[in-house]
């Protein structure tokens, strides 16, 4: 997927210096304040707690001073925890439904400033956008 988008970008946007990268978000491998901006597709769902705290310190640190942020994810995780294997982790902590209203917060720890909170809803299943600014 980011390599398509990366193409995409490139033939549709030959100047732009934008760059597409799948990379472990827990872990980014670039030098530090590197990036404008930062976008997330339903991928918080998908960690754990350790993994959510990981990612939000990769994304403040790869970011440059004023740098922005864009998570877009499912509000009620819940719904979707059902359908997954079982975490060791508490559903009590950071995932559950409550857990899913305890980003923002949790985004704010990490100095970031939400400028954008919305839910909305994508085809058939509600999603949540966030916009931070670092």
């Amino acid at each position: 997927m980011a390599a398509r988008t990366q193409r995409l970008a490139r033939r549709r946007l030959p100047g732009a210096r934008a760059h597409c990268q799948a990379v472990d978000a827990r872990s980014i491998a670039v030098r530090d304040a590197s990036f404008d901006a930062v976008v997330s597709c339903y991928l918080l769902e998908l960690l754990g707690s350790e993994g959510i705290l990981q990612t939000l310190g990769e994304i403040h640190r790869v970011l440059r001073p004023e740098g922005g942020s864009r998570w877009y994810d499912w509000p009620e995780r819940a719904r979707i925890q059902r359908s997954l294997p079982p975490r060791r982790e508490s559903r009590a902590g950071l995932l559950g439904t409550a857990g899913r209203d305890a980003i923002p917060r949790v985004i704010r720890d990490y100095d970031f400033a939400v400028e954008h909170d919305r839910k909305v809803r994508q085809g058939f299943y509600p999603s949540r956008v966030l916009i931070a600014r670092k």
